[in-house]
């Protein structure tokens, strides 16, 4: 009784259709397949437009590119130390890496001004080894970068770097000095042109005597000095006998 039932059953989920000989069974798939195949399939539909369509997510190369970057920056902190120094301005500057992302920062806020290779635009020519304010050391610049030049139109741009960024910006600039790109006339005053303190101003052209120095002899001038008892020559007539 229960295999005619079964049986019965069974034919009445059989579908119309037949091919060869076989007959397909009316059977569901199971829910959770269902529910699998479709959460499939909408997460794909928004994958695509995340990163097809809008382009709002990191590719693994630019979370690679990301990741080195906070890794330079750990490093960047440890070359400057505590405090910014000449010495730690200056290992940055010798960091190719560094001075890549720093050429990024350059470029994004100081181009406009500057010019590209630093050739000067509205701002001064960074190339030679004339400056306005200071004296052309890391520190000098870092000063003038980070506190800026209100009278001029220079923001201060330790109010929109980071620290970090701001160091690495200065020794950029700091490599870029004596390259002599052309451009924009010197402007300011030549690093190591003024004199030395407590240093004595020069003469009208010729270098003053030692205070140990002899007065030159009268024969150095061309005189012939008389020998002693002889008498003094007499002095030549009007006429020039």
């Amino acid at each position: 009784m229960t295999d005619k039932t079964s049986v019965e059953a069974e034919e009445e989920n059989l579908l119309d259709h037949e091919y060869d000989g076989i007959r397909e069974y009316d059977h569901p798939l199971p829910r959770w397949w269902v529910l699998i195949f479709w959460g499939s399939f909408i997460f794909a539909i928004g994958y695509f437009l995340h990163w097809s369509v809008f382009k709002r997510g990191l590719s693994a190369h630019q979370e690679y590119a990301a990741d080195m970057a906070a890794a330079r920056e750990a490093q960047a902190k440890a070359a400057m130390g505590d405090k910014v120094s000449e010495e730690g301005l200056a290992k940055l500057m010798t960091n190719s890496a560094m001075m890549a992302d720093a050429q990024g920062v350059y470029k994004a806020r100081c181009e406009v001004c500057h010019g590209a290779k630093g050739e000067g635009k509205i701002g001064p020519n960074l190339t030679d080894d004339s400056w306005i304010h200071g004296g052309g050391t890391l520190m000098d610049i870092h000063k003038v970068v980070g506190e800026g030049v209100a009278a001029k139109g220079m923001p201060a741009w330790n109010r929109q770097l980071t620290p970090i960024e701001l160091s690495k910006v200065v020794a950029f600039i700091g490599s870029l000095r004596n390259t002599n790109v052309p451009g924009k006339a010197p402007e300011g005053t030549k690093s190591g042109s003024a004199a030395p303190a407590g240093s004595a101003a020069p003469s009208s052209g010729s270098p003053a005597p030692s205070a140990g120095a002899s007065a030159p002899s009268a024969s150095a001038a061309g005189s012939v000095v008389p020998p002693a008892g002889s008498a003094a020559p007499a002095a030549p007539s009007a006429s020039g006998k």
